[in-house]
């Protein structure tokens, strides 16, 4: 009996862009909500559902990605993905791979029962501090993958800064590019983004699907905003910033190639908005993946100029967020006081703060080994917020990087203004009196009348806090404190 003849490729496919954050390093969680949005991109009929790069063990950061647990705990992800993938959407998800005695940024197409397709990075240069050289292999140069009998290109994330792979895919036969990307937020990066798309674009005369990460990891903010990009170079869609989302977009084939005709699209935020809203994302993730209940801010010393309050303040609500003084109540600065009082908030003196059992034997020991009492105050705050369960604080803009530490910094804290000057911060505050950003739980408006003015204090070396400049990505990251049970 002759074999049937083989399918003829679609010409249209459903696609579901799935804008989403994860958990570095919790490959659980993260499979979780892979499976979550893939059953409702399944509802809604589509051929593929695509996430952003790294997406199962949680860009960016390179350590955990390839650590031996976090590698096996992928692999045994993407085998019970395999096995449900007999039906429903196919799934090109980012994930560590391992192949014989190589690593791999990768990404996988599962459909059909069975891991369908590999690709792996080619290009491993230097991107937000990440260097992923010292870990991950260069993948060879790809082709295409088939979605439905439609050859499709996947370039990953730093691939597409230049056009070696884009142009190899398009000579090997890919009539679509899509990729999965985990690009950091930095000021005008969106731009320069948009501007590498259209160039690739233009050389490969293809039209391309961009799915960055969203989220907060630490030191690093993923804006979101994909688009797709048509082989005209019309925008068919872009998807708003700072926001995780899960669309369909609908794509057809036409005599001049595919196009997408159908997709959401949003208007991106934009400037000093931008900068709040990824200082806002870094903070509000940074809880959540911590699995602690909120937040513990100092306001005996205001130099950010109240900036580091309302941005708490917005990520938890005044109810998770607790406000403590650790200078006496007579010495407070009255511009501390009238912030707080702005802000509805209740101050409590740390001496007589809810500690932990054990806490005044420990400060006890730290006032023994340490000649300055100011080099009390940051230790104080980390061990109330480790009894309390909550994420501490400490807002200092940008200064003298070359300034001593204090004796101790306080494991787990976090900067939310770390880099950002004294008039950068300013700015900020005032975009915040006259605006709110989705989801904030802060007040609508804000009157900054009498507020303490952003001073530059020397900078705490090791405190995470977001990147927002473009010269930040030359410098590597420090080490990002694991918070919450490991």
């Amino acid at each position: 009996m002759p074999a049937p003849p083989p399918a003829l490729p679609a010409d249209s496919l459903r696609i579901a862009v799935a804008q989403a954050a994860s958990i570095h390093g919790d490959v659980a969680a993260n499979l979780a909500a892979l499976r979550a949005a893939r059953d409702e991109a399944g509802r809604q009929e589509a051929d593929l559902i695509v996430f952003p790069e790294l997406y199962l063990s949680g860009a960016p950061f390179i350590g955990a990605a390839c650590a031996p647990a976090v590698i096996e705990a992928c692999a045994a992800a993407v085998e019970r993905l395999a096995g449900e993938s007999a039906s429903g959407p196919a799934v090109l998800v980012g994930t560590p791979w391992r192949d014989g005695e190589r690593l791999f940024n990768s990404v996988l197409l599962i459909a059909d029962g069975q891991v369908a397709a590999t690709r792996h990075k080619v290009d491993l240069s230097p991107r937000g501090g990440a260097v992923e050289a010292d870990r991950f292999s260069p993948g060879p140069m790809p082709g295409p993958l088939s979605v439905k009998g439609v050859r499709i290109g996947v370039p990953i994330g730093a691939d597409l800064d230049t056009p070696d792979v884009p142009e190899c895919l398009a000579e090997t036969g890919a009539e679509l590019l899509i990729v999965p990307d985990a690009a950091p937020y930095c000021r005008e990066g969106a731009d320069a983004r948009l501007s590498r798309i259209v160039a690739r674009v233009v050389e490969c005369d293809l039209p391309l699907l961009h799915v960055n990460a969203v989220g907060g990891a630490g030191e690093w903010v993923f804006e979101g905003g994909s688009l797709a990009l048509n082989a005209n170079r019309s925008l068919p869609m872009q998807f708003p910033s700072f926001q995780p989302r899960v669309r369909m977009t609908s794509w057809q084939r036409f005599e001049s190639g595919w196009r997408c005709l159908e997709a959401p699209f949003a208007q991106r935020t934009e400037g000093d908005a931008a900068d709040y809203e990824a200082s806002l994302l870094a903070l509000r993730d940074l809880v959540h993946a911590s699995g602690r209940t909120g937040i513990l801010l100092d306001f005996s010393e205001v130099c950010d100029g109240g900036l580091s309050a309302v941005l708490a303040l917005d990520a938890v609500g005044a109810d998770k967020l607790t406000a403590v003084l650790s200078s006496p109540m007579e010495t407070a600065s009255p511009a501390a006081l009238r912030l707080a009082g702005a802000l509805g908030l209740t101050l409590v003196p740390l001496d007589g703060a809810p500690f932990a059992d054990g806490l005044a034997a420990m400060l006890a020991s730290l006032k023994a080994s340490t000649p300055s009492p100011e080099a009390l105050r940051l230790p104080a705050l980390a061990l109330m917020a480790e009894a309390l369960h909550l994420v501490p604080l400490l807002p200092a803009p940008r200064g003298n990087e070359a300034a001593p530490a204090p004796v101790l910094l306080p494991t787990g804290a976090f900067n939310p203004v770390k880099d950002l000057s004294p008039d950068e911060i300013s700015c900020l505050l005032a975009w915040r009196s006259g605006a709110r950003p989705v989801g904030a739980k802060g007040p609508e408006r804000l009157s900054l009348e009498g507020w303490p003015a952003p001073e530059a204090p020397p900078a705490l070396p090791g405190i995470p806090g977001p990147r927002l400049t473009l010269a930040a990505f030359s410098a590597a990251p420090s080490a990002v404190p694991r918070l919450g049970p490991a």
